[in-house]
């Protein structure tokens, strides 16, 4: 049966683009946005599922005062290298859905304590970004991280550990929240969730894989990266029942089982779709999606396919409601205003924002939506957004209030701003007008001081006020 999708919007406009690129992507400049219109929306979104391998990166390369970053032994410098790539990479939707990915399988070195794991767990995460779920799965079983990060290095047969095989399940592929049955209209079912005799014989199966603690310390550069090694005489081989199947399962068969258990479908149908579109899928969506990726053998290309064609992604396109993330946030401002990583505040500062690359919170990752919207998180907002523009403003001359704030919107590369806030930042323009003029010439203008000042507060109000957090 061949795959379905939905009829993409007629008519596509520059918002549908702003739109497509905002969700799958971290924005970008208006020459970046052009690129996209140019393709149409079909030829964009196709552009976006079919990655370069490697990467193109535009710009310079990133560096603090004036020197190439170290990521392995420098603090903060991990961050710098990914959120570099979330810049300069074309491949962007490949580095969104790593970032998606990561919060997903949430993994982080507060518990990992080696960051040659962690990067080497990003590389993996993307090479798969748009690729087979099956083999990613497969993979993250025995990647160094994921080990450690979940007590799978050194599990065995006389004491295996359980988190693995629990958050393979929980959180990972199957998910056991009862409401998943009528948010998937009776694709996930209750009735069918696993077990803890399944998690504790999923644990049996697991058993095997160890950790070369003197390698990781002391090995060459690979044995660094991964010492990680599997030793049959401390795996269970006994006969083991998962979901029914009994046999003399190892580690493979167990991720072969999840997968194929018919609540992982739509369990991750509808978790993907949760981190484009902000409102539940509809029916012939889930049915899609869940068609699509099980009769391509688990490739999540079929799958995203789905939900950057589906209208719902191009919904509201005057009244956006995804709410952005700190990295989102830092990534997109960075891209739209064509700046590249040059200091290393920007570590510190998604810290103070609440949302560092490689460090999510718990195994459950990163809460989503409004949840970033709050009394502590709006303080950070404001001084990254200094930050962000410090060093952008230049003397705009003498503008109007309403070609203050168009001057403003476009060097920003025209973000959202809903009209009530355009009429109030072009409020705010007058009044900082009518405060701090004087008089030359006979006319009343702004002098060089208050003319970059009022147009940095506009720019600062555009992306740190309440639209400024959709897209």
């Amino acid at each position: 049966m061949a795959n379905q999708y939905p009829t993409l919007p007629r008519n596509a406009t520059t918002p549908h683009f702003r739109r497509l690129l905002w969700r799958c992507g971290f924005s970008g400049s208006d020459a970046q946005i052009a690129h996209y219109r140019a393709l149409g929306l079909h030829g964009a979104i196709e552009n976006l599922l079919a990655p370069k391998s490697p990467a193109k990166l535009t710009g310079p390369a990133p560096k603090v005062s004036g020197h190439p970053i170290d990521p392995i032994n420098v603090w903060g410098h991990d961050t710098l290298w990914w959120l570099d790539r979330m810049v300069r990479s074309h491949n962007q939707l490949e580095e969104r859905m790593t970032l998606n990915l990561h919060d997903h399988f949430a993994t982080s070195n507060s518990g990992v304590g080696n960051t040659r794991h962690m990067l080497r767990q990003n590389k993996l995460l993307r090479s798969h970004a748009v690729g087979n779920f099956l083999d990613l799965v497969t993979r993250l079983t025995h990647d160094p991280a994921m080990l450690l990060w979940l007590n799978g290095a050194d599990s065995n047969k006389w004491a295996p550990n359980e988190n693995y095989a629990r958050e393979l399940m929980e959180l990972f592929c199957l998910g056991n929240d009862p409401g998943l049955e009528a948010a998937t209209f009776g694709l996930w079912k209750q009735s069918k969730v696993y077990a803890q005799a399944d998690i504790h014989a999923a644990a049996l199966a697991l058993t095997g894989w160890r950790y070369d603690w003197n390698k990781a310390s002391n090995g060459n550069a690979a044995q660094r990266e991964n010492p990680t090694f599997y030793d049959s005489s401390w795996h269970s081989t006994g006969s083991k029942t998962i979901f029914g199947h009994t046999g003399t399962w190892d580690w493979q068969d167990v991720v072969r089982l999840v997968v194929r258990h018919p609540n992982h479908a739509p369990f991750l149908a509808w978790k993907l779709w949760s981190y484009f579109i902000p409102t539940p899928p509809t029916k012939s969506a889930m049915q899609m999606m869940v068609g699509n990726y099980l009769s391509s053998g688990y490739n999540l290309k079929p799958l995203l396919r789905v939900i950057l064609r589906h209208p719902a992604m191009y919904q509201e396109l005057d009244a956006p409601d995804l709410v952005k993330g700190p990295i989102v946030f830092v990534a997109s401002t960075l891209r739209m205003t064509k700046q590249s990583i040059t200091e290393d505040s920007w570590a510190w500062l998604l810290e103070a924002m609440g949302q560092v690359p490689f460090y999510p919170p718990n195994v459950s990752g990163w809460d989503q939506g409004p949840a970033w919207l709050n009394t502590n998180s709006a303080h950070a907002y404001w001084q990254t957004t200094d930050y962000l523009i410090r060093s952008t403003v230049g003397d705009p001359g003498q503008d109007s209030a309403a070609a203050a704030v168009s001057r403003a919107i476009s060097a920003l590369s025209h973000p959202w701003v809903s009209n009530g806030a355009r009429t109030k930042l072009e409020a705010y323009a007058q009044s900082f007008f009518d405060a701090n003029n004087v008089v030359s010439g006979g006319k009343r203008v702004l002098g060089s001081h208050e003319r970059v000042e009022r147009q940095r507060v506009l720019r600062a109000l555009i992306l740190a006020g309440p639209d400024g957090f959709l897209s």
